[in-house]
């Protein structure tokens, strides 16, 4: 009889022991695939990126800015940056509001910190707001990618240009000596004049209601 073996308590079969194992083998399965995920967070959650451009295509695109800024506060739709310069023929400055930061993750977000300095590659969406991601181009000052990047800026583009903050000047009062001089003051008589010839040339000749 050997259809069933028994020891102590316990029966077991082929067709159990045939569960038994798979139930082992999916547990291990599981254990496995945590531990991994664990240990290894950026695989599981990593962010594909075709190759960025350039410095000089980025430049040569006007709804991306090149800047040299410091990272501010959080907002609701992004983080305050102060721009201290731009590269390239756009030129931004100024405080502004820029999305893209945050954890880096799938969503291809900037892991920039508040009073970090980096050098950034913009774009700008449609409705006007500048937004980033670690597809593009970007580094914190500081670190050898950073500073790499800055070096070919200022190679490409020289310094930075500084944002204006020079207020608007008031326009210069209308200059009326070059009308006034010379003939200027007879022909401003005789326009005086002819017209106060007409408007009482009007007045006589209306008739006196009766």
């Amino acid at each position: 009889m050997h259809g069933n073996i028994q020891s102590g308590p316990f029966v077991t079969t082929p067709m159990a022991r045939r569960l038994a194992f798979a139930w082992c083998a999916l547990v291990f399965a599981f254990v496995a695939l945590a531990a991994h995920s664990m240990t290894m967070p950026g695989r599981v959650f990593a962010c594909s990126c075709a190759p960025p451009p350039t410095l000089a295509e980025a430049a040569a695109d006007p709804s991306k800015a090149i800047v040299l800024a410091t990272i501010g506060g959080s907002r609701a739709n992004g983080k305050e940056i102060a721009v201290e310069g731009s590269f390239g023929p756009v030129a931004v400055g100024g405080t502004m509001i820029v999305s893209g930061f945050g954890p880096q993750s799938a969503a291809c977000q900037h892991g920039a910190a508040t009073g970090q300095r980096w050098i950034l590659v913009m774009y700008r969406e449609p409705g006007g707001q500048y937004s980033v991601n670690s597809c593009g181009l970007g580094g914190q000052l500081g670190t050898n990618g950073g500073e790499a990047l800055l070096f070919e800026a200022m190679t490409a583009f020289g310094a930075p240009n500084a944002p204006s903050t020079s207020e608007p000047q008031p326009q210069d009062p209308l200059d009326l000596t070059p009308w006034l001089g010379g003939l200027g003051w007879v022909a401003l008589v005789v326009g005086v004049g002819a017209t106060l010839f007409v408007v009482v040339a009007l007045l006589a000749r209306r008739r006196p209601s009766t």
